[in-house]
């Protein structure tokens, strides 16, 4: 017996992140399986839906965070993660369509809300930048993260000058546990990297990357 296409094959293909080659052989598979036809048939009915509902406004400070994001990705000239983020928004698309077919969908990194924490992300002083993806937009802020905690260690350093961090992660530096803050520098694609010590009371590692 033929197995059924995987739903999240179906899914990549209908938005498009997978290359010419690999598209037109999921295509013949679909010519011939009534099952995935139906998930492309969802997939269509549930974008036809979403562009018919009512767009909800965007925060303010949820742009910024946005506006910080496509810039980094624009001075990268990064395509993967480009992939990356049109995957996320395929992947919410699929979990409504499977919804709607009774298509059980087995759950990856996609979930956040009460998922633990990652474990740190191991950093070298000399190498902050390879933090910058993880860290940029994610609330990863640690032992930062309790209510004040932040606040205040912008207040007690020189970090929330020029504005609001645009995201945290937890990390170690040389073998030192912190906490790694993007704060913008007010220069479009370059940020500042700061890593503090989970009581803010020590600064580890402090860079500018980008342009």
């Amino acid at each position: 017996m033929t197995q059924p296409l995987p739903v999240e094959l179906l899914a990549d293909l209908h938005a498009g992140v997978l290359d010419d080659e690999h598209a037109a052989a999921v295509r013949r598979l679909v010519a011939a399986d009534p099952r995935a036809q139906a998930v492309l048939a969802a997939l269509d009915a549930t974008v036809a839906d979403l562009r018919a509902a009512p767009v909800p406004g965007l925060p303010p400070e949820v742009a910024v965070r946005l506006d910080a994001a496509l810039a980094a990705e624009s001075h990268r000239g990064a395509v993967v993660p480009l992939r990356r983020g049109v995957a996320w928004g395929g992947a919410a698309l699929l979990a409504a369509a499977a919804a709607a077919l009774g298509i059980a969908v087995a759950s990856g990194p996609l979930e956040t809300a009460g998922a633990p924490q990652e474990a740190p992300l191991a950093l070298t002083a000399q190498d902050l930048g390879e933090g910058l993806d993880d860290a940029l937009g994610a609330p990863d802020y640690g032992p930062l993260a309790e209510p004040g905690a932040l606040q205040a260690c912008l207040a007690t350093t020189d970090a929330g000058a020029v504005g609001e961090p645009l995201g945290g992660r937890e990390v170690t530096v040389g073998g030192r546990r912190g906490v790694l803050l993007v704060l913008p520098t007010g220069e479009l694609a370059r940020f500042r990297l700061l890593v503090v010590s989970p009581g803010c009371t020590t600064v580890i590692a402090d860079d500018v990357v980008g342009r």
